[in-house]
């Protein structure tokens, strides 16, 4: 945020990488395990791709 916009930040390769973001989702999925989130979670991240 500068001079009352958004500023663009150039994101590193690694936080594009595909396989990161999944490894990361099933670790995230991991952390709450019970079954309404799981599925919530699970329809969200096969809605986004």
């Amino acid at each position: 945020w500068k001079k009352n916009e958004f500023i663009e930040i150039k994101e590193d390769e690694i936080i594009l990488n595909q396989e990161i973001q999944d490894r990361l989702w099933s670790a995230s999925l991991q952390l709450c395990k019970d079954e309404k989130t799981t599925r919530i979670a699970e329809n969200l991240y096969n809605y986004a791709k």
